[in-house]
């Protein structure tokens, strides 16, 4: 069956990916990213079944708007796709506090702040499905993703326990976590790492 699709950080990436695969699939899907230039450029080549929105996750207001923009052009979201997330890399002591905390904001606050926009809304109409695009990390500590893998950690948390709290109501929740893929983020840790590496050996 058909289903509007919300997803974010869909201009790259694994967002990217998946919208194409569900507009494919026959499904609805509106493009959700802070680069709304190239969440528009994506949804223009999908075609009529895409829409892009402009979304900064950690805004509430925002994902308020988002979701009543996407209800008027597409239809009432069914599917939220939880996937935007940023990553700063390098020993914690080497990260300034305003790099961690942004990783705080993105990874955890923002999918926490769609699923909380989107709970209440697919329970009043009767269905809905929330997706977490999580991280392996969020099972181990690994050196140099301090705080990415924290928020990881914490986000699978806060997934597991919602579900279990929603458990016989009309929305259903599933967690995926992806091992390192190529995309412009893994591209951003190598050089990154790079960097870090070049640092320590001069």
């Amino acid at each position: 069956a058909m289903s509007v699709v919300l997803i974010t950080g869909a201009a790259r990436g694994i967002g990217a990916a998946t919208a194409r695969e569900a507009v494919r699939r026959g499904h609805r899907v509106a493009l959700a990213d802070i680069d709304m230039a190239g969440a528009s450029l994506l949804a223009t080549a999908l075609g009529s079944a895409a829409c892009a929105v402009e979304l900064d996750i950690r805004d509430e207001d925002a994902w308020q708007a988002a979701f009543d923009t996407v209800a008027a052009r597409l239809g009432p979201v069914e599917v939220l796709i939880n996937n935007a997330g940023i990553i700063h890399t390098g020993y914690a002591r080497q990260l300034s506090m305003a790099e961690h905390r942004h990783m705080v904001d993105v990874n955890l606050v923002g999918p926490m702040t769609g699923m909380m926009t989107a709970l209440p809304r697919m329970r009043a109409q009767g269905r809905g499905h929330i997706i977490t695009i999580c991280s392996m990390s969020s099972f181990m500590p690994l050196i140099g993703y301090t705080s990415y893998g924290a928020t990881k950690h914490a986000l699978r948390a806060f997934h597991h326990s919602v579900a279990i709290e929603e458990q016989g109501g009309p929305v259903t929740f599933s967690i995926i976590h992806p091992p390192g893929t190529r995309t412009p983020m893994l591209e951003q840790e190598m050089a990154e790492k790079r960097l870090a590496q070049n640092a320590a050996s001069e």
